[in-house]
This record gives C-alpha cells, sequence and structure tokens, in this order.
C-alpha cells in the first residue's frame, strides 16, 4: 500500500507513456485563435436557416475531427500535435492537453477495475484473506475491513496505470474486464514499475486509444467543440503559409437577389 501511495504521487505521463517515444512540446498563442479574440460579426442569416443539433450531427462531426485533427498515436505537423486532445483540454500546449487526457482514462480505468475487482469474488476473496492476516499482525483484527478497501484501490489503480500505458503504446483495453483480462496480481502490486511494460497486454477485442479519446470528447460541449476545432483548423492553415488567414474573415455563405426586370 505504501509503495501504490508513492506511485500515486508521481508525474502522470511518467507512469503511462511508454519509453523511447519523443513528446510533442508545441505551444499556441490563444489569444490570437478563434477562441480567444473578438469575433467579426456578418450579416445574420435570414430566417429558417436552422443549425442540426441532433446527436447523430454531434457523433459526424466528431468523427470529421478525428478523421482530420492529429492526436498522440497520429500527430499533426502543424499548429499543436495533439490537436484532438486540444479539443478535450483546451489548454495552450500539447504536454498539458495529454496530461489531461492521460489523468482522465487513468481515473475512468480506475473506476471500472475498481467494479470489476468487487465483481469478482476470487479476486474479492484473495484481498480478504491478505487483509485478515495484516490486520492479525497487527493485532487489530476489526482493521480488515479498511485495509481490504485499500488493497482492492491499490489493485485497481495499479491495473489502470497498466492498461493506460498499453492504450499510448498502440495496444487496446476492453471496457469492462474478465478475470482473463486482468494483467497484474495482488502479490505483484510492490512490483507494479518494474513491470509497466512486461506485466501490460494488448486485448485485440478492446478499445483503442482513439477509441476512448473519442469517449472522452463526447461530453465536452458542442461550442467548446467547434471553437477548439476551429483553432486548430486556422492556426494549421496558417503554418501552411498564410499567416493572416482568420476563420471570422471568411464568406460562410452567399445570397443572390435578381430583380423581376432583369
Amino acid at each position: 500500500i505504501s509503495i501504490i501511495k508513492r506511485i500515486m504521487k508521481m508525474g502522470i505521463l511518467e507512469l503511462v507513456l511508454p519509453p523511447g517515444r519523443e513528446i510533442s512540446t508545441r505551444t499556441v498563442s490563444k489569444d490570437t485563435m478563434v477562441s480567444g479574440r473578438q469575433l467579426q460579426q456578418g450579416m445574420e442569416m435570414p430566417d429558417g436557416v436552422t443549425a442540426d443539433s441532433s446527436y447523430t450531427s454531434g457523433v459526424l462531426f466528431q468523427q470529421y475531427l478525428m478523421n482530420h485533427l492529429g492526436n498522440y498515436t497520429d500527430p499533426s505537423k502543424e499548429s499543436l500535435a495533439y490537436q484532438m486532445e486540444y479539443v478535450f483540454g483546451g489548454r495552450d500546449n500539447d504536454i498539458d492537453n495529454l496530461k489531461s487526457v492521460a489523468s482522465k482514462l487513468l481515473f475512468i480505468r480506475e473506476g471500472v477495475n475498481f467494479a470489476c475487482l468487487m465483481a469478482d469474488n476470487v479476486k474479492r476473496t484473495e484481498a480478504q484473506a491478505l487483509a485478515a492476516a495484516i490486520a492479525s499482525g497487527f493485532l487489530v483484527p476489526p482493521a480488515a475491513v479498511v485495509i481490504e478497501s485499500a488493497l482492492l484501490l491499490c489493485w485497481a489503480f495499479a491495473e489502470s496505470v497498466l492498461d493506460v500505458r498499453e492504450l499510448f503504446a498502440g495496444g487496446k483495453i476492453p471496457l469492462v474486464k474478465t478475470s482473463a483480462d486482468w494483467q497484474i496480481s495482488l502479490s505483484n502490486l510492490s512490483s507494479l514499475m518494474e513491470g509497466l511494460d512486461s506485466m501490460r497486454k494488448n486485448n485485440e477485442h478492446g478499445l483503442s486509444y482513439e477509441d476512448y479519446l473519442q469517449v472522452l470528447i463526447l461530453p465536452v460541449s458542442k461550442e467548446k467543440k467547434v471553437m477548439r476545432a476551429m483553432d486548430m483548423i486556422e492556426d494549421a492553415i496558417r503554418k501552411k503559409g498564410r499567416a493572416n488567414f482568420y476563420m471570422d474573415s471568411c464568406v460562410v455563405a452567399c445570397l443572390l437577389y435578381t430583380s423581376d426586370a432583369a
């Protein structure tokens, strides 16, 4: 338990990013982007033109972003490297956006893994037996329940670290696990740091990093997604040589009127 507590205080990227891969340190100036500056206002659209706010429209828009914006597994060469992480986190640099995604992934996996442990009678019995032995060793048998909970939380955390590390390495992790999917045993918790890459395993039937990233972005408000996506599109076009490109200076609609005489 004490070892896992120390690991919990470590930097999130140090824990979950596989070795040998360079991390982008790119930054952007948000006050010059769509979401950070005073935008030009055009004329209102005529009555009868409405925005599509359906769930299907939101999903299709998000899929469009996944197809055209970069992320950790497929970085962009223009603007920020991790553009989809920016859509989620909204920070002005790649490292902070990656941290926000990694922290959220770890939080989600820890909750799911803890629920899986609670539903697994074999693993719960193992934790109960160890907790009872520890409590007896300290001559405080009533503490067994508290120790069991601590062990299960540590176990779920360790498993989640391996999960997220596998996702960042390009592997797949199922949303809900069975006993066969489990990676670390209770007796190996203290060896987590030594087994960060040897214990984790890919599951072809699971979800990839990009799949989880889409799940994370779904609850982000439509307004934030649209504005942050325009930030990345605008900045990418500027990086390609059009330094004075502004999204709000573009013509998005053109209405043609002709007289009867014409």
